[in-house]
């Protein structure tokens, strides 16, 4: 490393890409290079027998008091280039209180030519929006880079772990949170085309890996009611006689009486109270596409897990 050198400049200089150098050099800190610092720029067989290698399973991490990166590093085994990758824009010195995603055994793909979301879905077994839950800087139509990485999921369980700190309900609502203001389309059933309200709940369902029907009709007759008072996270809301009399309109409830859902043309997608006088009047009936499925909700909270855990 010389004076004045970045990683940028050395990747182009050589032809690769700041994330390759990342691959090959996990214990560089970005911001933090010295003068006579070695950086590889070839394979030191990390990745070297497949683009799918094995990386540390998802966990949930609040930052505690002294707290440093460095620290967070050294705790959980990891390197700082995985932990800034999992957490876009994270500081040298994080927040006390603030969530951290940290990885414990995941699979991380390194993206070759030609690939796709689609492609590396079907070749791997996974449905798009299960692999865009756990890469939350990835967009169902996003340019992939060669030498980039993506996380793939081992299991539901690592999907849920990552996105809900265990919990499969808070799971799907923070994976549909990320979609608010996501354009409505009455035949759409992607964020690059726009959802239609039956379209949305499915989508946020790949997160988990679940296929549900994609039909308002299906979505009412496949799974367990669910009484009125009784409805949780994650549940299914149906109504009737919005667009149309009889049964027509889908949403996922995410707690505290709101319901997130794709609107209509002006809206798309947003979050509504439950007892707004439209919605209200139109409640057909809830359905629980998660019962059954064996998704253990967690014992603990974010905040109780232990900083030597």
């Amino acid at each position: 490393m010389r004076p004045g050198d970045t990683l940028s400049m050395i990747a182009v200089q050589n032809s690769t890409t700041v994330q390759a150098l990342l691959a090959l050099n996990p214990e560089l800190e970005p911001n933090l290079l010295q003068v006579g610092q070695v950086v590889y720029l070839h394979d030191r067989q990390i990745l070297h027998a497949s683009p799918l290698v094995k990386a540390p399973q998802w966990t949930i991490y609040k930052v505690q008091s002294g707290d440093t990166r460095h620290s967070i590093v050294l705790r959980f085994h990891t390197d700082s280039s995985t932990l800034v990758w999992l957490n876009p824009g994270l500081s040298a010195m994080p927040r006390d209180g603030e969530v951290l995603r940290v990885a414990r055994d995941a699979s991380v793909y390194q993206v070759q030519a030609g690939d796709t979301l689609s492609r590396i879905g079907k070749e791997h077994g996974l449905l798009v929006g299960e692999i865009l839950a756990l890469n939350p800087t990835l967009h169902f139509n996003s340019d992939l880079t060669v030498g980039d990485r993506i996380l793939l999921p081992d299991s539901r369980q690592a999907v849920v772990d990552a996105l809900g700190g265990g919990s499969p309900r808070q799971a799907l609502v923070v994976f549909a949170e990320r979609y608010l203001g996501y354009p409505y389309h009455e035949v759409g059933g992607n964020p690059a085309e726009g959802f239609s309200c039956v379209a949305f709940t499915y989508w946020v369902y790949t997160a988990l890996g679940v296929q549900i029907p994609g039909y308002l009709q299906g979505q009412l007759s496949a799974f367990p009611k669910v009484p009125r008072d009784q409805i949780k996270p994650g549940d299914i809301i149906l109504f009737r006689n919005t667009v149309w009399r009889g049964l027509s309109h889908a949403a996922l409830y995410i707690g505290d009486g709101k319901i997130i859902h794709d609107a209509d043309f002006r809206n798309g997608v947003q979050i509504t109270f439950l007892s707004d006088p439209y919605y209200a009047s139109r409640y057909l009936t809830a359905v629980d596409p998660l019962a059954g499925l064996g998704l253990a909700e967690p014992t603990k909270t974010v905040a109780d897990i232990p900083p030597h855990l």
